[in-house]
């Protein structure tokens, strides 16, 4: 009778163990899975007029774009990269959820990043890592002539365009570009030649055609 009843006890022992272990194995890759949609999508269904990443407001004194290129100070174009056979990728391998937790896989943000052309930054190694990746061009950033150790210098990243002039006045930055297919252009802007007329206000970049008319724009905080 004691060998029935331990018996009985190591089989209910073994099927709840059994239990558990059935129980523990879905916990690892439901968890991976969380963390992956998580890195894809907000939590609710929501609607989002834009990322943070843009969500800066514009300056409060802004002039006309003719006003600009015909008042303002026209800045030397030095190209740290200038490629206009360049094709833009649709994806790119470190925008999947896996590396790094999906740093770079959030849908909104890649959506508009992809809405945009011009893209502006500072070259400090930890924001030319995110900046780099965000916008698809980690390969060809090998081949940037930009002195990471400078950080008093702004880096303008232009998609799609030819860049012929950039002009400067106040709190705006005109970027006259011929519109392209292709192409990928970074130039570096010493910061002293941007004097902004407010000081706690953003600098807007416009990307604008030979005519003046705005493509796009980015906006940025000067220190």
């Amino acid at each position: 009778m004691l060998i029935v009843i331990i018996c009985v006890f190591v089989f209910i022992n073994q099927i709840s163990y059994g239990d558990d272990k059935i129980k523990d194995k879905p916990l690892t890759p439901n968890k991976e899975c969380e963390n992956r949609l998580s890195s894809l999508e907000p939590p609710e269904g929501t609607n989002i007029d834009s990322s943070p990443i843009y969500d800066i407001p514009l300056p409060t004194n802004g002039k006309p774009i003719f006003e600009v290129i015909r008042k303002g100070k026209e800045i030397p174009l030095q190209f740290a990269y200038n490629n206009l056979n360049w094709k833009r990728p649709a994806y790119k391998e470190y925008w999947h959820t896996s590396p790094y937790g999906g740093r770079w896989s959030y849908v909104p943000n890649r959506i508009n990043y992809a809405l945009h052309r011009i893209f502006t930054s500072t070259p400090t190694a930890s924001i030319s890592y995110d900046f780099e990746h965000d916008l698809g061009i980690v390969d060809e950033s090998d081949k940037f002539n930009i002195d990471i150790s400078n950080i008093h210098q702004i880096v303008l990243a232009a998609m799609q365009s030819d860049v012929k002039k950039i002009i400067t006045l106040g709190n705006q930055v005109i970027v006259v570009v011929e519109p392209r297919r292709n192409g990928l252009q970074v130039l570096t802007i010493p910061e002293k030649l941007i004097t902004p007329s407010n000081k706690e206000e953003a600098v807007i970049f416009h990307m604008v055609t030979p005519d003046g008319y705005e493509i796009d724009y980015s906006l940025m905080y000067m220190r």
